[in-house]
């Protein structure tokens, strides 16, 4: 089973920029590469269990109508993230596969985002597929999921935000 979630985001910033920051909050050391061509320059830092991405979203426009419709926003950067394969990693959660302990380290990340920049951002979860976290117009919305524990609720102490169903 594979995994990868994702960050979209509309920034007035490039993506080295940004997924410096985004890094900075997750990893005491780590080396950022860039490469790819004009208009779609690809950032990218593999630090295990992790490989993130920053690359230009390049949506059809049926998905920039549904991000507009879901996010209030529609974002011109992507930052994918894929989780290592190995086992030791992997734990069950009601029976299903999950990676709690690495998703808690994104959800750091995304969270210093949160608080360094004025960024819209929405934080995208895979198996199942949906959206827990939009952040649009300095408002900060968390969709109903069980993703939502206790502890990671506390990540947000001094962050306001609201619970809305998705």
């Amino acid at each position: 089973m594979s995994f990868s979630d994702a960050i979209y985001i509309k920034s007035t910033r490039e993506g080295p920029e940004i997924m410096a920051n985004f890094c900075q909050h997750i990893f005491d050391d780590f080396v950022i590469k860039v490469g790819g061509v004009i208009g779609n320059r690809r950032t990218t830092v593999d630090k295990y269990p992790f490989s993130i991405d920053a690359k230009p979203s390049m949506a059809t426009e049926f998905m920039k109508r549904m991000r507009m419709d879901n996010y209030g926003f529609v974002p011109n950067l992507l930052l994918p993230i894929f989780y290592s394969k190995s086992e030791e990693i992997w734990i069950k959660v009601n029976g299903e596969s999950d990676i709690p302990p690495l998703r808690d380290v994104i959800l750091k990340g995304v969270i210093g985002l949160i608080t360094t920049s004025d960024d819209s951002i929405a934080l995208f979860l895979d198996n199942p597929e949906r959206d827990v976290l939009i952040r649009h117009a300095g408002e900060l919305t968390l969709l109903e999921d069980p993703f939502w524990t206790e502890d990671r609720l506390l990540l947000f102490e001094d962050i306001p935000y609201r619970f809305k169903s998705p």
